[in-house]
């Protein structure tokens, strides 16, 4: 953790850091914005800290999100209009409140590989791409992992409070999967997996949403600007698929069930905590239906 003195001399100039590094910023992780210091005091801005980039939405491997929740220093390597440029993000306080300290560095002509691919770069931008999407990705699904979920879902509400949007989470869980691994072996379990994940991009492709895997057999999927009906229409759809699937191993045929829960954001009333813990809720209450439905 950077202490504020030291902090103080890299914001005037004043550092050796200063010498090293290209640029520094201080950006306040829960909206992104870029934050100016002037005479011991943080002055917020308007400007998005991704904005440096000519994005219009938060970077997929923000590293401020990162740094702030994890509280550790983190590095990542940025490609931008035919540069690479090394990007460290510290954890800080000031006067008490967090924020991160940025420090960016253009290393395109320092790198010892750089003369031999200089012609052909967009091979390392797409490898650095490439890198920082694998690490959202949950590598046996290839859908986003619970890092994104973190991320992404505190950004979607951000957005959906400002733009007066909705917002619907649903997450699926698949119902005593613990018992087709048992029974049927891993194997068979690797199999249904990949089923759903496949029936869930058959019905959210195309629309304004994404999907996370929660779990080992749990799948969240965020709808943004959808009606809810729209959204208990497509998770129908999507049960619908997973019961009407049937497996066999050994002449034995078994079918999968799934619970899913639904809920939309409240502005008013929700954190990113409470919008979790209720669409987890809703999940139970399906799935406390399923198991009295078999317990008759």
């Amino acid at each position: 953790m950077y202490n504020l003195k030291d902090l103080e001399s890299v914001l005037k100039g004043e550092s050796s850091l200063n010498q090293i590094f290209d640029n520094n910023r201080i950006v306040y992780v829960d909206n992104h914005t870029i934050c100016k210091y002037i005479n011991g005091k943080v002055i917020r801005t308007k400007e998005k800290c991704y904005s440096i980039w000519e994005q219009d939405e938060i970077c997929t491997n923000c590293t401020s999100h990162q740094a702030f929740i994890e509280q550790k220093q983190i590095v990542k390597l940025q490609y931008f209009k035919n540069n690479i440029l090394l990007v460290i993000s510290l954890p800080i306080f000031i006067n008490e409140v967090p924020y991160v300290l940025e420090l960016i560095k253009d290393i395109t002509n320092s790198m010892i590989f750089h003369d031999s691919i200089h012609h052909e770069n967009y091979e390392l931008r797409n490898l650095i791409n490439r890198l920082n999407i694998i690490s959202e990705k949950d590598p046996f699904t290839d859908l986003f992992n619970k890092k994104y979920i973190d991320k992404q879902i505190k950004e979607d509400i951000r957005n959906a409070k400002e733009k007066k949007e909705s917002y619907i989470l649903a997450l699926i869980d698949i119902d005593n999967f613990k018992n087709v691994n048992d029974t049927y072996g891993h194997i068979y379990g690797d199999i249904v997996i990949k089923d759903i994940v496949s029936i869930i991009h058959k019905h959210i492709d195309g629309r304004d949403c994404w999907a996370a895997r929660y779990g080992g057999d749990e799948f969240l999927l965020a709808y943004r600007n959808e009606t809810y009906e729209n959204v208990q229409s497509c998770c129908k759809c999507i049960t619908n698929d997973i019961n009407s699937n049937s497996y066999s191993r050994d002449n034995k045929k078994f079918k999968i069930t799934v619970s899913i829960g639904i809920y939309q954001f409240d502005p008013q009333m929700d954190t990113y905590e409470t919008l979790i813990d209720n669409v987890d809720s809703k999940m139970y209450e399906d799935k406390r239906k399923y198991i009295y439905n078999n317990s008759k």
